[in-house]
């Protein structure tokens, strides 16, 4: 991602080699299939905070 522009096609390439670049290992409290899709949806989740196209969370305690 290093000298690409900030899109969504720089996200997602990025999302789709997360696979290849990041091994998360398994363990009781997560496997690593989870964790990898966590991952990417933390990436996608930031880009889409900082460009303003997606809505922040808002957490509400009862």
């Amino acid at each position: 991602m290093v000298g690409k522009p900030w899109t969504l096609e720089t996200v997602e390439a990025a999302i789709g080699a997360f696979a290849e670049d990041y091994q998360p290992i398994s363990d009781m409290r997560a496997s690593a299939e989870y964790r990898l899709l966590a991952a990417q949806n933390l990436l996608r989740r930031f880009f889409l905070e900082t460009t303003g196209r997606g809505q922040r969370l808002v957490r509400a305690v009862a």
